[in-house]
């Protein structure tokens, strides 16, 4: 998610004392992980209007989340005020769910 203007601090704030710890309920959870970004390379093939997000958080499940989590990304419910207004606070919202297929040993 990406805050506008202004909003930065309470995105930060409700990460901090609300979404992560209800994430760590959700079945098989494992670990969140939140990435903030230093510099952005930009090349010719990325024009310099396409901003990235500030931010990026990924969040570890086990084997046993796969049936739960399915192929959509969805909203936890309940969604609190707090939720609603950070989203309503938000330039941008980026969710997806990926699979590990193998790793190195």
């Amino acid at each position: 998610m990406e805050a506008k203007d202004g909003y930065a601090d309470d995105l930060d704030a409700w990460y901090r004392e609300e979404h992560l710890e209800q994430m760590s309920r959700e079945p098989g959870y494992q670990r969140a992980r939140r990435y903030k970004l230093v510099f952005q390379v930009k090349t010719k093939d990325r024009p310099t209007s396409i901003e990235a997000t500030s931010g990026l958080t990924l969040y570890d499940f086990d084997e046993s989340a796969k049936e739960h989590l399915g192929m959509d990304v969805k909203p936890l419910d309940p969604m609190t005020d707090w939720t609603k207004r950070c989203i309503a606070n938000s330039k941008s919202i980026e969710a997806g769910i990926y699979y590990r297929l193998g790793a190195f040993k």
